[in-house]
């Protein structure tokens, strides 16, 4: 398995309107196959910042994962679009996760 690690530092008070983006957005994960390990959201820190986990079975997976979420009508028409009118990331960080052999995680 690899993890994929979305981190995004949030505009100030927009926290709200990126998570029920993100909500929005949950369907096309489930229809392309994407396991969602997680969603979480900073109490603590420097920056609002919102972080989601996904897991692929491996680096093919996600890349076909990516490539038919962004050619379904439903993000081409109104979610990616959407995102493009109303940002709300001041930055945007991707990592890819793979685990070390004591993790819980596989």
């Amino acid at each position: 398995m690899v993890y994929e690690m979305r981190m995004y530092h949030v505009k100030y008070m927009r926290m709200d309107d990126m998570v029920e983006r993100h909500k929005q957005w949950l369907p096309l994960f489930e229809k392309y196959g994407a396991e969602l390990i997680g969603f979480w959201t900073t109490d603590i820190g420097i920056r609002p910042t919102l972080v989601y986990i996904l897991a692929f079975k491996d680096l093919g997976a996600r890349e076909k994962f990516w490539d038919d979420v962004l050619a379904d009508k439903r993000w081409t028409e109104e979610l990616g679009p959407d995102a493009k009118r109303d940002p709300l990331i001041e930055q945007q960080y991707i990592s890819i996760l793979r685990p070390v052999e004591f993790s819980p995680l596989k």
